[in-house]
């Protein structure tokens, strides 16, 4: 009885999209990523849904018993740029919600540790968004997938955004003080990132900026850290009205411009890749909430990898690479379960107990 009203809930708040009955797949949310159950050959695996991936992809450990096309291989680049050849596999069944697409060629990768850490096996691409429409409810936490003929209504109080295809990379338009910039729409990250050559000139328009010591990429020596900037600005999201969102932005010395989850809030979004259309339905305030503290593990001792420079943590005194006892009184000697206490919620209160007897108890601030 309880499923069923859930389920008659999430019918009933869609209705004034669409017509049809909604086919509508829960997801997870950690790291602020997408995290949704598919099928293949009837069995449940677990996937990020990715904008920001042109392929659809899936880990190596669960091809067992799947045909590997023999002479078909596929290039892929991980985040630190090293090359790997890997099989392509054929799925006879992959179902996604309750569409089921037969013979579908996917590329393996070998593990990665957040992946494993999050249980993902595998990373739902464009390849395979672009098939359907599809309604991201943010704050409720489920996929609406539509299929190409499905009739929408009552769209008025969505915002639409400046939004087209480059290739197979989803884009978006935004202004930002007096430019246009271009930016990656990728569901697949958490932040919103923006390249130092992009933005020169936006601290001249910003309504807060950080400095901060960024472990961006993997990149970060302890030795000679990275000095990035965070930057709270109003983004102008089309040409035909005068729509904002506020939004951070931190710099980045690799990798491209490009908007995560963070940007959304609890809000919704329409998007049709068919249509070329992104439209983002603003219904609550944009609220992005941090401590500003990134952690690592090296040798089995835990540290701080990153800081943003609030109020508070300049007051405290604490600095990157300290070496840290514990957390909340817990104390981490596995990235894995250290990344995973890092992903759920923690309180609005973190303490941290630093290894020279300092004990430091920072508040969540709103940083926009």
């Amino acid at each position: 009885m309880k499923n069923l009203i859930v389920i008659f809930i999430l019918f009933f708040a869609s209705q004034n999209i669409y017509t049809q009955t909604p086919d509508t797949i829960r997801f997870e949310s950690n790291f602020g990523l997408i995290k949704i159950p598919v099928l293949i050959n009837g069995n449940v695996h677990y996937f990020l849904f990715d904008t920001g991936a042109e392929t659809t992809v899936m880990r190596q450990d669960i091809s067992g018993g799947l045909k590997k096309s023999r002479f078909k291989r596929r290039f892929l680049i991980d985040s630190h740029h090293k090359i790997a050849i890997q099989p392509i596999y054929t799925i006879p069944s992959f179902k996604v919600g309750n569409s089921e697409l037969t013979n579908q060629k996917m590329i393996s990768f070998t593990n990665s540790l957040i992946l494993n850490c999050m249980a993902v096996e595998g990373i739902l691409g464009i390849d395979i968004i672009k098939k359907f429409n599809w309604i991201i409810d943010f704050d409720k936490k489920y996929l609406i997938k539509l299929e190409l003929s499905d009739t929408l209504i009552n769209l008025d109080e969505f915002i639409p955004l400046e939004f087209y295809s480059k290739g197979d990379r989803p884009r978006i338009k935004l202004k930002i003080g007096d430019k246009w910039l271009d930016f990656l729409f990728d569901s697949g990250a958490g932040s919103n990132d923006i390249r130092k050559t992009d933005a020169r000139g936006i601290d001249k328009v910003a309504l807060k900026t950080y400095d901060q010591v960024s472990a961006a990429y993997g990149l970060l020596s302890l030795s000679t850290p990275s000095k990035e900037s965070l930057y709270i600005v109003n983004a102008e999201m089309n040409e035909q009205s005068s729509a904002l969102n506020k939004m951070s932005l931190g710099t980045i010395s690799v990798g491209e411009n490009k908007i995560g989850n963070v940007f959304w809030g609890k809000n919704r979004l329409y998007l049709s890749w068919e249509k070329q259309k992104l439209l983002f339905e603003k219904s609550t305030s944009v609220v992005q909430e941090s401590f500003g503290i990134g952690f690592g593990i090296e040798k089995d001792s835990m540290y701080v990898l990153s800081l943003v420079s609030t109020e508070q943590i300049i007051k405290s005194g604490i600095k990157a690479g300290d070496k840290i006892k514990s957390i909340n009184g817990k104390t981490f000697h596995n990235t894995c379960d250290l990344l995973l206490f890092m992903g759920l919620p923690k309180g609005n209160e973190m303490t941290i107990e630093l290894n020279d007897g300092r004990m430091i108890t920072f508040q969540k601030e709103n940083l926009l």
